[in-house]
């Protein structure tokens, strides 16, 4: 993915980290109904975590080439 987008649906916030077992200040926190754009720069594989403190919330990620 060289860009893509990640909305929060729901009033809740969401917290994006782009490793593994991360806490602290290594997480984005995505406020709820809130949309980011993310431009990497570069094609490529990439995972993404996501935790929120609400069961059932539903993050939204659209990928652009």
């Amino acid at each position: 993915a060289e860009s893509f987008t990640v909305q929060c649906s729901q009033v809740s916030n969401i917290q994006l980290a782009f490793v593994s077992g991360t806490s602290g200040s290594t997480f984005l926190t995505i406020p709820g109904g809130a949309v980011y754009f993310f431009n990497l720069g570069w094609t490529g594989s990439l995972t993404l975590y996501f935790q929120s403190p609400d069961a059932g919330s539903v993050v939204e990620i659209l990928e652009y080439a």
